[in-house]
């Protein structure tokens, strides 16, 4: 009698005689363990057999968790190696399956590792959207942009006088406290390293830096090329400017001691390049001086009243000449 075919759901074609064979195949007791334990997964063994290792293999169906070198999985998988070092190796075509090729996770001891072992970056994501990425030489780029530099940062969308890109805060509250701290260039005498550079726009030209002077001393700079400047003509703000400015004397508020200086728009209405102006909140956006701007002033009164001064004296040589 010929065997009758029998089509699978799959479209495999097979007949009755196969279908039998597989059917008891699959049924029949295969060589392994006397007794099953409950969370067991079953595995070929060498001998042809199922095997069943629970210390390196093993489904808490409770739990619907899955441990690997673990009979005790505490999440939805649990990997552990049962000694001082856990790995996590991924290969893939490109890569090569050596065990210095691919993508590792590591628990060595107390330090977690993330390596990535061929010549390409480490990216990270959230929202279907890079946020960050370490490239093959080492560099960190957060946002989605490339950049020259070992450390970049750029936020698109971050916009408002009290919205910032960054924060470092110290949270010790402690007077004495460090926040940040800027090295560079070599030890001893040194005038060019460039250790903060103010940028007009993102990254365009240049407005300002605090760079080293010698050893020991840093200067604080605003870009004064007179080849980026225009008609330029001698000022004639100065003694009666400075003479308008109000001293005075006051206590900040949170601070006890008591102070003397200027008012910020006070100043605005006398010198407003030295002045920012704030907004409604003079908590987050309060009006700012700065006393360096005031610099051009003072030195301009000076030379006003030397000025005097020189026709006071020529006078005075005259008025004594004539006795």
């Amino acid at each position: 009698m010929p065997a009758i075919p029998y089509t699978f759901a799959n479209g495999t074609v097979a007949d009755a005689s196969q279908v039998n064979a597989n059917f008891t195949a699959l049924t029949s007791t295969p060589t392994g363990p006397a007794t099953w334990i409950p969370g067991s997964v079953a595995f070929a063994t060498s001998a042809a057999g199922l095997g069943q290792d629970n210390a390196n293999l093993f489904w808490d169906d409770t739990n619907n968790r899955l441990g690997v070198g673990t009979a005790a999985p505490v999440a939805a998988l649990s990997v552990s190696s049962g000694g001082v070092a856990t790995q996590i190796q991924i290969h893939n075509s490109a890569s090569g399956t050596a065990v210095t090729e691919g993508f590792q996770l590591a628990l060595g001891g107390a330090t977690a590792n993330v390596w990535n072992y061929e010549n390409g970056a480490i990216v990270f994501a959230t929202n279907n959207v890079q946020q960050m990425a370490i490239d093959a030489v080492g560099r960190v780029q957060i946002g989605t942009f490339v950049s020259p530099r070992r450390l970049a940062v750029r936020a698109p969308g971050v916009s408002g006088a009290t919205d910032y890109i960054a924060e470092f805060t110290n949270s010790n509250s402690t007077a004495g406290d460090g926040v940040v701290m800027v090295c560079g260039g070599p030890t001893g005498a040194d005038t060019t390293t460039k250790l903060v550079w103010f940028l007009d726009g993102p990254i365009a030209t240049p407005c300002g830096s605090i760079t080293r002077n010698g050893a020991a001393a840093v200067l604080y700079n605003t870009t004064s090329d007179e080849r980026l400047k225009s008609d330029i003509v001698e000022s004639d703000r100065g003694l009666d400017a400075l003479m308008a400015l109000k001293v005075s004397e006051f206590r900040m508020q949170g601070d006890e001691r008591a102070t003397h200086g200027l008012v910020a728009q006070d100043v605005a209405a006398v010198y407003p390049e030295a002045v920012h102006v704030g907004g409604d909140d003079p908590v987050m956006e309060p009006w700012m001086l700065d006393y360096g701007r005031l610099t051009p002033l003072l030195i301009r009164t000076i030379q006003q009243q030397q000025a005097q001064i020189e026709k006071l004296e020529e006078r005075l040589a005259a008025l004594e000449g004539s006795h």
